[in-house]
Order: C-alpha cells, then sequence, then structure tokens
C-alpha cells in the first residue's frame, strides 16, 4: 500500500533529479551558442519582458505620456516633493541591490557553496553590469528629453532610466536564485515579491522626480529582465530546478517542483 502511494512520488523525483543544479555549479565563461540562443528566446517570452514592453509602448503611442509625466511632476501624488520622490528611488534601487546579495546567501549551492557562489555573483554581477553599459549606449543613442517644466534644465536621457535598469535587473536576478533555494515556496515567492516592489519604488521615484516618462519606466524594466536574463542564463548554464518534499498541517506531504523561467 504504501509503495503504490509513493511510487508516482518517488518518480517523479528520480526524473527531476537529473536536472537540478546546484547553484553556481554550472557556471562557466565559455557558453555554446545554443545557451545563447536558448537564453535569447526564454528572456524575449518572459512576461517579464513583453508584458511591460507593450505597455510602455501602448503609453509611448497614446499621446499623452508627456502631459501624465508632467501631471505627476508636479502633483508627486506618492512622495510629496521632488526631494522625496529622488531619495525614495535611491532607496528603492538600493534595497533591490541589497536583497540580490541576500538572494545569493540563501542559493542552495551543494557541497562546494564557496566556491558555487564565487562563479554564480561574478556571472550576476557580470549580468548586471552588462544590463548598465547597454542602458548607458541607448541613453546616448536614443537622447529623449527629460520631461521637466524647466527647458534649461532639461537633459536627453529620459530613455532608459538607469535607476529603473538597474533596480529591475536585481528583481531578476533575484527572482532565479529564489529558484535554488529550500526556502519553502510562498517565503520564496513572497521576497521575489520584495524585489519587485524596491525596483518599483526605484522607478516611480524618477518619475515623480521629473527625469522620465511612464513609458521610459516600463520599457525599461522590459530591457532589464531581457538584457539580464540573456547574460545571467547564458553564462550561468541550465536553469536552476528545486525539488522539494513539504509537510502541510494535517500530515499531508507535497512535492513541490520549482523552475526558474
Amino acid at each position: 500500500m504504501w509503495t503504490r502511494r509513493f511510487f508516482p512520488l518517488f518518480l517523479l523525483t528520480l526524473l527531476c533529479e537529473p536536472v537540478m543544479a546546484e547553484w553556481g555549479s554550472r557556471a562557466t565563461f565559455k557558453p555554446g551558442w545554443a545557451g545563447f540562443t536558448r537564453a535569447v528566446k526564454e528572456a524575449a517570452f518572459h512576461p517579464a519582458t513583453w508584458v511591460p514592453a507593450l505597455a510602455g509602448v501602448a503609453f509611448y503611442a497614446s499621446g499623452k505620456d508627456e502631459d501624465l509625466a508632467e501631471r505627476l511632476y508636479t502633483d508627486t501624488p506618492l512622495f510629496d516633493s521632488r526631494e522625496k520622490a529622488n531619495r525614495a528611488s535611491d532607496g528603492g534601487r538600493a534595497a533591490a541591490e541589497a536583497l540580490w546579495v541576500l538572494s545569493i546567501l540563501l542559493t542552495d549551492s551543494g557541497e562546494k557553496p564557496m566556491e558555487n557562489k564565487a562563479k554564480g555573483f561574478l556571472v550576476q554581477w557580470g549580468a548586471s553590469e552588462g544590463n548598465r553599459l547597454v542602458s548607458n549606449t541607448l541613453k546616448k543613442a536614443v537622447k529623449r528629453k527629460e520631461p521637466i517644466s524647466d527647458p534649461d534644465e532639461a537633459e536627453y536621457q529620459a530613455f532608459p532610466s538607469n535607476h529603473a535598469t538597474g533596480a529591475f535587473s536585481h528583481a531578476t536576478l533575484i527572482r532565479k536564485n529564489m529558484a535554488a533555494t529550500r526556502l519553502p515556496e510562498p517565503l520564496a515567492q513572497t521576497y521575489v515579491a520584495a524585489g519587485y516592489v524596491a525596483a518599483g519604488i526605484s522607478s516611480w521615484g524618477r518619475i515623480e522626480a521629473g527625469a522620465h516618462h511612464v513609458s521610459d519606466q516600463l520599457m525599461s524594466a522590459a530591457l532589464a529582465n531581457f538584457v539580464t536574463s540573456v547574460i545571467n542564463d547564458t553564462f550561468m548554464g541550465d536553469s536552476p530546478h528545486r525539488v522539494a518534499l513539504e509537510r502541510h498541517p494535517g500530515g499531508v506531504n507535497m512535492l513541490s517542483v520549482s523552475m526558474a523561467f
């Protein structure tokens, strides 16, 4: 009876085990072309890329992007002033970065935690820096005017937003790292949500500070997820998967399978 009840569970565990990866253990600085193309495809079709990208295009095409940015700058509905908005934006970006670093410490890196975490950190630091390089390059190429009231203070650096791309880059890495921890799924998802909340605060603060349009921040979030995911997934090897047998109230055992997409 026991064998019949738990055999499917045991079989599923065996099937999942070969694809499980200790975080950072498969990091490589010589990735193959196949891994790169797979990373590009997965990043492009991930909702964190195409949803904000489409929303950003919609805002831009609506013709109301400038008026909305001006109104949010004038009213500052969330932060009350431009100075507070700038401080909140800086704080959100710093919080997202801190949560990313902590998420590395929380990953399951197997029998060689220091070595694997070091390799994984280098890959993800490179992903973050690569994202920053792309953001700065596009900023100089696009030269979109910032939506502030005083024309004499305006700069042509509205898109992309370095605050948004930096914060959402770390939120993306947090999401990936939480798939390689032993934390209970609800706690891991809460941690991921905290990373995105920090990134959202950072992005919105720059809108109320008059530095960016809503469309800038939405498309910056999409850009960050795409670039960061491509670099991370290419050099980290196979996406980490997690299998855990959890005991729930009432004595019910459940198999939890998590995959990073």
